[in-house]
């Protein structure tokens, strides 16, 4: 893999998800001196997605959606506007990303188990081997942008909260806080925490499928 300097898009907001996005390129990218930036985008997708198909468009959507803001907001940099803390500051070619990152989490159902996953999407834009510092705040290309796809492990859903989500419509992390009452179902732990007494936090859940993305960009 070529270094980075800079992860400049991830389409959450989620500090687990942030973190997971940062282990995973500090890992990969281990000299480089890294920036992510959260950049909320819309999954276009359900509010809770069922099956591989539909989570992994998801994550994808969040990427692209995430990517788009990041360009734009390199654009606004480079003519003087924006805020440096959240364009990257330092300049125009500073604030072009490098990276951007979708992850989204989804359940599917098999023998009448609830089983949790979710996929990552991560795009390759500026930088060594990108193509966004040329096309300082052009969009066109961003739909062609190399990308390296994973997905996580599957693990069963505790019968309680699998039980809100389907009878109730309750998203996954709303029915992990209604059972268990932590509070942390969308957390740093999330459900995947408290089912294995925080062996594996959200977290860790998500780095290593992060780090199975970026090693898939052609």
């Amino acid at each position: 893999m070529k270094e980075c300097t800079h992860v400049r898009a991830a389409g959450s907001a989620s500090a687990a998800k942030l973190d997971a996005v940062r282990a995973a390129f500090a890992a990969a990218f281990p000299r480089a001196a890294l920036r992510v930036a959260a950049r909320p985008a819309a999954s276009g997708v359900r509010a809770q997605p069922f099956g591989d198909a539909e989570t992994r468009r998801g994550a994808v959507n969040r990427a692209r959606g995430a990517l788009r803001e990041a360009v734009l907001a390199a654009a606004a940099a480079a003519d003087g506007g924006g805020d440096p803390e959240t364009t990257g500051g330092g300049g125009a070619a500073a604030a072009v990303p490098h990276y951007a990152v979708g992850l989204e989490g989804g359940l599917h159902v098999e023998d009448g188990v609830m089983y949790c996953f979710a996929w990552m999407a991560v795009l390759r834009w500026g930088g060594e081997g990108g193509r966004g510092g040329a096309q300082l705040g052009s969009l066109q290309g961003i739909e062609d942008a190399p990308m390296g796809l994973s997905r996580t492990g599957s693990f069963a859903v505790p019968p309680r909260v699998s039980a809100r989500v389907l009878n109730d419509g309750e998203e996954l992390g709303h029915a992990c806080d209604a059972v268990y009452g932590t509070g942390d179902g969308k957390g740093r732990g999330g459900l995947v925490g408290i089912v294995t007494h925080g062996a594996i936090t959200r977290t860790s859940f998500y780095s290593h499928a992060v780090q199975l993305a970026l090693a898939g960009l052609p």
